[in-house]
């Protein structure tokens, strides 16, 4: 609580420099060695303002943070505020998501951006961060990584969050497709996954665009993939009720044709 006490003080004021860096050093004393819990973290950060918050997770978050300290530090301090958003994120948080990415990018993949895709009460202010860093920031092994902690059950959304295969609502399905719009790799299990997901939301979805349009781009950019799972993806084709149902059959039966050949 002292340190928070520190961190809260006006940052722009000069005359509060040396004990906000006096602060700071402590604070990544105390996160280096693994001596704050979440409940630690959640108290140091109480009421720091965006650009307190910015420097100390400069300060702090170092490549040798541990990837579990880094974890514990994002999910304690950073989802709180991306879940707690109601207008668009700022540019100060931007800055300080982007302070894990640069050293510790799956940490914010593990402590912010799985657990916010798994939480039912997402809204657009959290869709529109993580399709941001999904569209722009993460590399293509980032994003792979991003979909097996978000649909296998690796990111914790706290109260709300889903547990179950396919709870998707539209803008979970949204955060897919940036994911699918970049092409990485991709392997078989993985584009199961997703349409496995698919299938299972396919019929609260069944007047879904997105869905569907979803579905078709993983047929033409994972035709092999697909190819080999042919039926679970044709399930949401009888399913929808959209006007791209005979695009999807279509993309759906030349991937099992690839397959074949």
């Amino acid at each position: 609580r002292g340190i928070a006490k520190v961190l809260s003080v006006d940052a722009h004021n000069p005359r509060n420099e040396a004990q906000i860096q006096d602060g700071i050093r402590k604070l990544a004393a105390l996160l280096a060695g693994g001596s704050l819990g979440a409940r630690a973290l959640e108290a140091a950060f109480n009421g720091v303002g965006e650009e307190s918050l910015r420097r100390a997770l400069e300060a702090c978050v170092t490549v040798e943070l541990s990837h579990a300290n880094c974890t514990s530090l994002v999910r304690a301090v950073l989802l709180p505020r991306v879940q707690g958003l109601e207008q668009p994120a700022s540019r100060a948080l931007f800055a300080s998501l982007n302070v894990i990415l640069t050293h510790h990018p799956k940490a914010l993949i593990d402590g912010v951006l799985a657990p916010v895709f798994r939480d039912e009460r997402v809204g657009p202010a959290q869709a529109e961060v993580v399709n941001r860093l999904l569209k722009d920031a993460l590399r293509p092994g980032l994003l792979v990584h991003f979909l097996e902690q978000a649909l296998r059950g690796g990111g914790r959304g706290g109260a709300g969050a889903s547990e179950e295969c396919g709870r998707w609502g539209e803008l979970q399905v949204s955060m897919v497709q940036q994911v699918i719009n970049r092409k990485p790799p991709l392997g078989s299990p993985i584009v199961l996954l997703v349409l496995e997901h698919a299938r299972a939301s396919s019929e609260r979805l069944r007047k879904s665009l997105k869905l569907s349009k979803l579905v078709l781009s993983l047929a033409q950019k994972y035709a092999l993939e697909v190819g080999q799972h042919a039926e679970v993806a044709l399930h949401v084709v009888r399913t929808t009720e959209t006007f791209m149902k005979n695009a999807l059959n279509k993309a759906i039966a030349e991937a099992s044709a690839k397959r074949r050949d």
